[in-house]
């Protein structure tokens, strides 16, 4: 189990696998990513950054912006020595240029079941530092997790992505990772076993990143 998972859903622990194939890196170590989305070797090297914790906890889905039913708590920004080492606890690595580092959860009821996400932002100064963290958090990830996970397909309009489901007897996992520009994201779910609405809401964490990138209100 992902250690950024323990403790991270509301009420109940979230856990979830993602697995990476593709060509190794010596970042990270273990497979190098790929499949649907991904980008490695050679991703784009530019794009939005958010530059402040400030700008993360706006980026971080809210009650106002967030639809189809999910209750979304307050998100909750990190201080800069705390991101930076639960940076290094994901990573494994030393997250050069890392920023600052949100979360936020949210739930919805589905008949019997309570449905739940977990939205993570880790902002860098650069498009190639946010590169180097994410195939390293995928790699460590992957290494915890083992490789008994069903690979998603997940087209949410990062430079990056990968996803991945593990359907367990009682509870159901999914897994995303993406990186857009210079900002590492991170949204896992609970019992959201359609991945379509897995991909609308990677779609909308990724969409508000590139607002508040730009300067825009990310729930006008």
């Amino acid at each position: 189990m992902s250690k950024w998972l323990r403790g991270a859903a509301v009420g109940t622990t979230l856990a979830a696998t993602l697995t990476a194939c593709g060509g190794g890196g010596d970042d990270g170590g273990g497979d190098g990513l790929g499949g649907p989305g991904s980008a490695f070797p050679g991703g784009k090297q530019s794009g939005p950054v958010l530059s402040s914790g400030q700008q993360v906890g706006q980026a971080l889905p809210s009650r106002a912006g967030t639809s189809g039913g999910w209750l979304m708590m307050a998100p909750d920004v990190l201080s800069s020595a705390k991101s930076a080492t639960t940076c290094r606890e994901a990573a494994g690595t030393a997250c050069a240029g890392v920023l600052a580092v949100g979360k936020a959860k949210g739930s919805r009821y589905q008949g019997a079941k309570t449905l739940q996400v977990k939205f993570g932002i880790y902002a860098f100064d650069t498009a190639e530092n946010a590169k180097v963290a994410m195939k390293a958090i995928v790699n460590s990830i992957h290494r915890e997790d083992g490789k008994d996970a069903k690979v998603l397909k997940v087209d949410a309009g990062a430079d990056e992505s990968d996803a991945v489901a593990d359907r367990m007897s009682s509870t159901d996992f999914s897994d995303v990772t993406m990186r857009v520009g210079g900002v590492v994201v991170r949204v896992h779910t609970l019992d959201v076993t359609d991945t379509a609405e897995l991909e609308s809401l990677a779609k909308m964490q990724v969409e508000r990143i590139k607002r508040v990138a730009a300067g825009k209100n990310p729930d006008a």
